[in-house]
């Protein structure tokens, strides 16, 4: 989520296998109107149990009725995979070590 200029708060990724949409503006979770709320309150609410539902309502620019979905919690911190060492005889060429261009 984010915070948008007119201080709303905006869908801005982890959309993927929801009714949600990049841009649809969150009007209320669990059933708390997020409207005069700052990012950090409404990151409150969305947090709960891993892997458990919270319903959220959001507009959409072009829809005259608000849109209902659960979404499902992440099952904690993910973390990125982390890269193995260089083994010590890997060298990284430096800016010194490349070829001078020719013209």
């Amino acid at each position: 989520s984010s915070v948008g200029r007119e201080g709303v708060i905006k869908i801005v990724g982890g959309t993927e296998g929801t009714k949600l949409l990049l841009g649809d503006v969150v009007k209320t979770v669990a059933g708390v109107s997020v409207h005069g709320m700052d990012l950090g309150a409404v990151n409150r609410l969305l947090r709960g149990p891993p892997r458990s539902t919270v319903s959220i309502e959001v507009s959409r620019g072009w829809a005259e009725l608000p849109i209902k979905a659960d979404v499902r919690r992440r099952s904690g911190k993910q973390r990125r995979p982390q890269q193995p060492p260089l083994a010590p005889e890997t060298s990284i060429p430096s800016f010194r070590d490349l070829p001078v261009p020719r013209a």
